[in-house]
């Protein structure tokens, strides 16, 4: 912190504060001296002033929290929506766009390279999720000094060094203090009601988003992205009935594609002004006027980017491989009765995924 030419600057604001103003006035003994003119007291010191400046700010400012969290659904344009939120002015996010916080315990299906919170325990630990996170953050750090891009390199070393907390979490987001930030993590969609009203008591104000895809066609998708990851050659219908199935039921993917437990656990916690539910069908047919949506949501202005042709480009897209009817059947009749409750809740497109449903079961039968 420091007072220059043109005022206060430093942690609490980046926004240059006027200087205190002081005047020369005389006292009845004859004693004169300088006194403040804005009200605040002569014996009000620095920590006393920055106190009182920082309560001006608006509590964004204060805290440095995120104002939104994108929760998923996964393989529903997650990707696609971070990189043109990434690309608003208004609008900061971390350069990693899955930090998986919250969903950071070992008891989670996801990544836990979050998992140990203390740096010595982290780089030193002999356990498989210590093992993990150092190889995931030696990766992604690697790649960062690739990039060249050193304005997130105080991000990185947070990320590498910090002691993980929720301080440490807010503090993630203080180079974007002066606008919109937030982050998206799809895994999120699958926390438990005790995480959700942890973030709800640290962030109260929080906006959600959630962008739903046909469940049938979300965890094809899923199914086509996890046989590119690994590796395989072969094509995925030559999976057996049996490990299809338990790959489908395994809760790496079940749980992402309850789409009505998230909801009812989040909507639990927020009201529906602070939970935004998009779907995937709209992003994928009217890509600028669903991006106009999550702006208008978000309280942020729309900008030229919603005409660009960069709306319709796929970002992290799964191979493309036509759906076996065998495997189209199995997955109609786990989601089905899900699928019939969306239809009455949303309507519209969750009444096209019920109506595809019911045509496919009708066939088989």
């Amino acid at each position: 912190m420091r007072l220059g030419a043109r005022g206060w600057s430093g942690r609490f604001s980046r926004r240059p504060q006027p200087l205190a103003q002081w005047e020369y006035q005389a006292c009845e003994n004859r004693c004169g001296g300088w006194h403040r003119t804005d009200g605040v007291p002569r014996w009000a010191g620095y920590k006393t002033y920055m106190v009182s400046q920082t309560l001006r700010m608006p509590r964004r400012q204060q805290r440095g929290l995120p104002d939104f969290l994108g929760i998923g659904a996964q393989k529903a344009g997650t990707t696609w929506l971070a990189a043109h939120l990434r690309a608003h002015p208004d609008v900061w996010m971390p350069p990693l766009k899955e930090l998986h916080y919250f969903d950071r315990s070992p008891a989670y299906p996801s990544p836990n390279f979050l998992t140990t919170s203390h740096p010595l325990s982290r780089w030193l630990g002999r356990r498989r999720y210590d093992k993990e996170s150092r190889t995931f953050l030696r990766r992604e750090f690697l790649a960062h000094l690739r990039t060249r891009n050193w304005q997130y390199t105080g991000f990185w070393m947070k990320l590498l060094l910090g002691r993980y907390d929720d301080r440490w979490y807010r503090s993630l987001f203080q180079p974007g203090i002066e606008k919109l930030t937030g982050e998206i993590t799809p895994s999120y969609s699958i926390l438990k009601p005790q995480d959700v009203a942890h973030i709800k008591a640290q962030l109260p104000e929080l906006k959600i988003l959630f962008v739903m895809r046909n469940p049938v066609e979300r965890t094809w998708s899923q199914i086509r992205y996890y046989w590119m990851r690994t590796g395989n050659t072969r094509d995925v219908s030559c999976w057996s009935a049996e490990k299809m199935t338990a790959f489908i039921e395994h809760p790496v993917v079940w749980l992402r594609a309850d789409y009505l437990r998230t909801i009812e656990i989040w909507r639990n916690y927020f009201p529906q002004d602070q939970f935004f539910v998009g779907f995937y069908d709209d992003l994928a047919d009217t890509p600028a006027e669903f991006l106009q949506q999550v702006f208008e949501f978000l309280d942020i202005e729309t900008t030229g980017n919603t005409a660009s042709a960069r709306l319709t480009d796929r970002i992290n897209a799964s191979p493309a491989a036509v759906i076996p009817s065998a495997v189209k059947l199995m997955l109609t009749a786990k989601y089905y009765d899900q699928i019939r409750e969306l239809s009455a809740m949303f309507g519209g497109h969750a009444s096209t995924w019920l109506r595809e449903a019911e045509r496919t079961l009708d066939a088989a039968a």
